[in-house]
Parts: structure tokens; C-alpha cells; sequence
């Protein structure tokens, strides 16, 4: 029996790829610098106690190590292959390799389904892709350089291009990307400024193991405290709801950099790895729900997990933030992308305002605090300054933003914090240092910050916003989720309009559905227009009656404020006739709204994440005010966070809470009907009138798509 489809590794599979007692390197050479020659260098370099069997038919040794002609003819058992050859040979080995029985592969050659390998990559593609589809082998790659295991000495990386064993720290943090160049940067960033990434793998081309398979079996290991992820392809949306789902219950953070966010970026992704990047937006929204840290560039993803690796996953309060820098101006400038996150800056004690009268004589006790220049002179007085800062304010995180130090004046202010900190322990708040790196200029000063044992950050601008990102981790996802009864009671007996519905057809059906249209309704005669107008009061507004997905004011079809009979009737004339050249017939007449507000409702289905409800402000506003919100559906969603993900939602929730309430239902009633109904594809009610003052909301117009069948 082979691997089916999407079928998740075994965990003993995948520790025979991450950490074996044995590996065979099938085409190894003796250059460090190929691709051929590096898993073995890096094996010797960084202590591999396990078995190496180097593999080439060409070669009787290696480097002082016996070469076998084949995986077959190794005498004992191997665990994995590395598999350096030419694209062609690669089934073939995978063939020798399972004969032998080896559980897994990395397979770094390439030549298979990227854009450049051509119709000949694309038929070994096919011809891999057949094999896996019969094998239990499992493989990482192709086109991958491959992984380092600093955890367990295990380094078969296909590349020499990583800093060197002394300068690297096999900390609590995982990284795992699709990209192996991209994993090559995050590494060696993320680990020269101080970040322990214990396990680094790329998987390529991912025909078979997948960057969430590896996530997965990274969260069950202790020694895991943090994961980092760099994604161009979703690849199983619900595959990655379940892993982060994991990471919830593990409290383990999953920290994420998804690629190809852009028309052109997503157009280079495609032709980078052959992958669909996915709808931005969408993705985006789903990830936020299910708690992955999303950041938007390689520094931020290593500067938000070298703070969850430093203080652990937050248990507390979190998002108080107090900033104590040495120059007013950087504190001004903290304090200007402090006002664009979450975060907020307490106002500081009595208790310290009152030491810093004592102590110095020119500051002033605030938050930001600007502790002068005066401590460089004195740097006696930073450590009961910077105490009294941490023990007398009610802080959750401290950002200490230091200046640009020469190492004379690094000598000076700084030895001291070491004792400090290792004096505090993890008491008071969660503490990180930022700087300015100047080259050779700052190398003590850097050296001096990391003894403190907390994290330091380039940037003090960039550590606000790595803060930000930390202390807003799950932040929705623990709290207790109650969702409308409405959405539980409601029927799914309304069926979806024909294609094609007009809209006359689809305001009946949301209202069958329980949308609150204005009171009103189709007419096929000026007599029946000004009977409907009589009944619901003048004025009116009236509207030729054609596709409900067609602009109907761009196209002249609507008349608003229509105030007497004789003006119903010569309107009628003129939208039926425009109407019927548009193929449609009739006029709709309603009454007339007045608003406070005007807002969105809709959904639609996308065809990676499902049902996507969407709310914000609505009217012709909507596309150039952008205050709107997503929402991925699922048993988890909570329908009423989404008013709260916008401005406007968020005025409404906080003053009119009945109307909350009433849209909080709308967007319920959306979600099950999308479930009920799968042919519905696309819901508009745009715009949805708010009367605060009454505390009603009126639908006054709609559009429904219908999928084809």
C-alpha cells in the first residue's frame, strides 16, 4: 500500500528524516561547496555520531569513508537518503531506497515541476509524483537544500552557505519554509542576532512532506517552544486550521511570513514554485482567527519569536507598554508607531515620578520616559532609575531603547544591566532591549545588551511593532464564543435564486431569509407603481428591475426621491423601458431610507477557505474608505468579533448595541445559508441603512451570484 494523497508522515517517518541514527548520501562528492559535497561536510562538521554512508558508483571513498556503489549494497540498515543525482535518477534511487528499506528521502535535485524545468520536468514530475503514489517511502523536496537539526548534531544540509557551528545557538525556535534560499535567510539573520533556531528544513517542491507536516511534528517536541513559517503556496487551508489548532492547545506560538501577498508577487510565486499564492485577504483573515502571528517581511518573523523565546508564550496581561529610552526624540518616535498597533502606554506613578525628582535632575517622569543624557555621565544612577521604572509602574513589557554606544561609553553605562537583570530573574515586566547596529562601532555594545539575557532588537521602531505582534498572540481565541441564536434557529429551507435572478427575485428571497428590506415590491404597470407608492408613502425610490449583479445606478435605473403620482408614473416609463433593453421587466418601488450610517453585509465563497462573511462601511464610500473586516466561517467562527474588526462595527458595538445585534444576525443568517445552499456563490446587501436613532437597519439593495450548474 503506497501514500495517498495529502496523507500526514507517521511521526517515526518524520524523526527518520529529522533526527536518524543513520543516513546514506546518495551521489556524494568531496567539494563542500556543491550540492553533492555539503551534506557531508556538514555532517562531519557540526558531530553527526550516527552512521554516514556516502553513495557513488564512481568513487571507492570519500574523505577517508568507505563509497558504495548503491543504497543496495550499504550491509546495514539506513534510516534516510540524501539524494544529490541528476533529476532523471532520482526515481530510480527512491526504488533502491525502499528496497532497502529506508523510511525517508530528501530529494535535492532539480528538474521536476518548477517553471524553468520545462516539458521534461514536467514528465519527471509526473513519473515522481506515480511512484510516491504506490511507495510508504516519504520525501522532502525536490529542490531542496534540505535541513539542520542543531538539536541533535544532525546537519545533511546540501549547502555551505549557513554561519559556522561556533557561531550558532541550538535554541527552543524551529523555522520551516517552502523556499530553501528563504530558509537560508531567516536562519542565518535570525541566529547572528542571537535567535536559536534548533530545526531548519525547506521543503522545495513539496510533492509529498509538507511545511505543516513539519510544523505538526515540531509542536509535539519539548524542545520546541516557537515555530517559524515562510509559505508561498496555502496548500490545505484545513490542514493548517488543524496544526494551528495544536499549537493553541500546546501554547505554542506559530509565527507566519506568507509570500506573494501582491498581484505581482503571487504572479512570482507561480513562477517560482508553480503554486497558487491564494486570495491575500482571505488568507490573511482565516490565519488571524485561528491565532497564527502573522508578520510581513524575514526580520520581523525572527524579531516576534526571539520574544516569544525569550519571555515564553504570555500567560498574563500583555500589550502595556512602557518605553525607557535616552533620547527624547527616539522616544517621541517609538511613541509615534506605539499609536498604530495595539499597544498602549500607561501613564507612569506617583511612586516614579517622585524617585525621578530625587535621582535626576533634569528628567521627567512620563511614558515614553527620556532618561537624558545625564545617565551617560552618571550611569551610577541607571540601574535604581531603570528598577524603580519596572517595580513602580504597572507595565507588561518594557522596551529599554538604547542609543548608538561607542565601546568606551558601552564599558561605562552598560556591564551593570547583567547584574541587574540576573539579579531580577523573571520578575516584573517582560523586558527587551533595542539599538541602533553601526558596524565595529556597536559590536560591545551589542555584546553587553545580549549578557543581560534578554532579547535585543535592531530598531527600536521595528521592536514596537515585534511587541505588538507578541502581546496580541491569542488574543481572541481564548475568549468564550457565543454566536446568535439566530444562526443555530434559522431555516434552510430557502432555496438559492434561479441564475440570472432579477432583483426583485433576490430581495424576496433575503427576505424569506429574514434581511429587513425596505417595505415595497415589484410592479409590471405605472398603475401598480403608484398603488405601491400610495401604500408605502411617498416619497419613493424606484428601480428598474434587471440582473441583481448589474450596477443599476451606473446604469440609470434607479430613481430616488420620487415625491408625487404623476412623477411615479412618468418614471415607471422610462426605467421599464431601460429596463427591458437591459433584459429585464418591470420597476421595484420602495420606500425611501433615511440613515445615520450606511454599512456592508456580505459573504462570499471562496474556493480555498469556504464561506467568507465580510462586513464594514457600505455605501459608494466602501471601496475608497476601506473599513472593512473578514471572516473565515467554520464551527469556531465567531460572527459577532467581525463588527469589531472595523471602525465603524466598532462605533456601533460600543453606542447602539440593539443594532449591533440586528447586523450580528444578518451576518448569521448569511453564513448558514451559504452552508445550506452550496450553489450560492456571492451575497452583497450594500448598502444596509442604519438608523441609530430608532435603532433599526433596512436593506436597500442586493446582489446574489448564483455558480452555473
Amino acid at each position: 500500500m503506497g501514500n495517498e494523497p495529502g496523507s500526514v508522515p507517521s511521526a517515526q517517518v518524520l524523526r527518520s528524516l529529522l533526527s536518524p541514527k543513520s543516513v546514506a548520501v546518495v551521489g556524494a562528492s568531496d567539494s563542500r561547496f556543491t550540492f553533492s559535497g555539503a551534506p557531508l561536510h556538514n555532517l562531519s562538521v557540526h558531530g553527526f555520531t550516527g552512521s554516514v554512508y556516502p553513495v557513488n558508483p564512481k568513487r571507492d571513498e570519500i574523505g577517508g569513508q568507505e563509497c558504495y556503489p548503491s543504497v543496495l549494497d550499504i550491509p546495514e540498515a539506513v534510516e534516510t537518503a540524501v539524494i544529490t543525482v541528476p533529476a532523471a535518477a532520482v526515481v530510480d534511487v527512491l526504488e533502491q531506497c525502499e528496497r532497502r528499506g529506508v523510511l525517508s528521502a530528501t530529494v535535492v535535485s532539480a528538474g521536476f515541476g518548477e517553471d524553468g524545468a520545462g516539458p521534461d520536468g514536467q514528465v519527471r514530475q509526473r513519473r515522481l509524483d506515480e511512484w510516491l503514489s504506490g511507495s510508504r517511502l516519504r520525501v522532502l523536496g525536490p529542490n531542496t537544500a534540505g535541513l539542520i537539526n542543531l538539536l541533535d548534531d544532525y546537519v545533511p544540509r546540501a549547502a555551505a552557505n549557513h554561519l559556522e557551528g561556533s557561531r550558532l545557538r541550538a535554541g527552543s525556535v524551529a523555522l520551516f519554509t517552502q523556499s530553501g534560499a528563504c530558509s537560508n535567510i531567516v536562519f542565518n539573520r535570525a541566529q547572528a542576532n542571537g535567535v536559536g533556531i534548533g530545526v531548519m528544513a525547506a521543503t522545495g517542491g513539496e510533492c509529498d512532506i509538507t511545511v505543516w507536516d513539519l510544523v505538526e511534528h515540531s509542536l509535539h517536541d519539548e524542545r520546541v517552544s516557537v515555530v517559524m513559517v515562510v509559505i508561498e503556496a496555502l496548500g490545505d487551508p484545513q490542514r493548517i486550521r488543524k496544526v494551528a489548532a495544536l499549537a493553541h492547545s500546546l501554547r505554542k506560538p506559530v509565527v507566519l511570513l506568507k509570500l506573494g501577498s501582491s498581484p505581482l508577487g503571487s504572479e512570482v510565486v507561480m513562477t517560482h514554485s508553480g503554486s497558487i499564492a491564494g486570495d491575500e485577504q482571505v488568507a490573511r483573515a482565516a490565519f488571524e482567527q485561528w491565532g497564527i502571528v502573522q508578520v510581513d517581511d524575514f526580520d520581523a518573523l525572527w524579531q516576534v519569536a526571539r520574544l516569544f523565546e525569550a519571555w515564553g508564550a504570555p500567560t498574563g496581561p500583555t500589550g502595556r507598554l512602557g518605553v525607557f529610552a535616552f533620547s527624547g526624540g527616539e522616544a517621541a518616535l517609538i511613541a509615534d508607531h506605539a499609536s498604530d498597533t495595539s499597544l498602549s502606554l500607561p501613564a507612569v506613578s506617583e511612586a516614579f515620578d517622585q524617585n525621578i525628582r530625587e535621582v535626576l535632575g533634569f528628567a521627567k517622569a512620563a511614558n515614553p520616559f527620556d532618561a537624558t543624557g545625564e545617565l551617560v555621565g552618571r550611569p551610577e544612577k541607571l540601574v535604581p532609575v531603570l528598577n524603580s521604572f519596572l517595580d513602580d509602574n504597572e507595565l507588561t513589557e518594557v522596551l529599554v531603547a538604547t542609543p548608538v554606544y561607542r565601546a568606551e561609553a558601552a564599558e561605562r553605562v552598560l556591564p551593570q544591566l547583567e547584574t541587574l537583570f540576573r539579579d531580577r530573574g523573571d520578575s516584573g515586566p517582560r523586558v527587551a532591549f533595542s539599538m541602533w547596529p553601526a558596524g565595529p562601532l556597536t559590536e560591545l555594545q551589542a555584546e553587553l545588551l545580549s549578557a543581560t539575557g534578554c532579547p535585543v532588537l535592531p530598531d527600536s521602531t521595528r521592536a514596537v511593532h515585534a511587541i505588538d505582534r507578541y502581546s496580541g498572540w491569542l488574543s481572541g481565541l481564548d475568549k468564550p464564543r457565543a454566536a446568535p441564536e439566530t444562526a443555530a434557529s434559522l431555516s434552510a429551507t430557502v432555496p438559492a435564486p434561479r441564475l440570472g435572478a432579477t432583483y426583485a427575485e433576490v430581495r424576496d428571497c433575503l427576505r424569506e431569509l429574514g434581511m429587513p428590506f425596505a417595505p415595497g415590491g415589484h410592479t409590471t404597470s405605472a398603475d401598480e407603481a403608484v398603488a405601491m407608492a400610495r401604500e408605502i408613502g411617498f416619497p419613493v425610490v424606484m428601480k428598474g428591475d434587471v440582473s441583481s449583479t448589474m450596477h443599476k445606478a451606473k446604469a440609470g435605473l434607479v430613481a430616488v426621491g420620487v415625491a408625487t403620482e404623476d412623477a411615479v408614473r412618468a418614471r415607471y416609463s422610462e426605467l421599464a423601458a431601460l429596463a427591458a433593453a437591459h433584459g429585464g421587466q418591470g420597476v421595484v418601488v420602495e420606500a425611501m431610507v433615511s440613515a445615520s450610517l450606511q454599512c456592508f453585509v456580505g459573504a462570499r465563497r471562496d474556493p480555498d477557505f469556504g464561506t467568507t462573511l465580510i462586513f464594514g462601511l457600505g455605501g459608494s464610500a466602501a471601496e475608497f474608505l476601506d473599513d472593512t473586516a473578514l471572516l473565515v466561517v467554520d464551527e469556531e467562527a465567531d460572527v459577532g468579533e467581525l463588527l469589531l474588526g472595523t471602525r465603524v462595527g466598532s462605533f456601533i458595538q460600543e453606542e447602539y448595541p440593539k443594532v449591533a445585534m440586528s447586523l450580528t444576525e444578518m451576518l448569521a443568517a448569511t453564513a448558514a445559508w451559504f452552508t445550506a445552499e452550496p450553489a450560492v456563490e456571492d451575497v452583497d446587501l450594500n448598502p444596509v441603512m442604519v438608523d441609530v436613532t430608532s435603532g433599526t437597519v433596512t436593506c436597500v439593495d442586493g446582489r446574489v451570484l448564483v455558480r452555473e450548474a
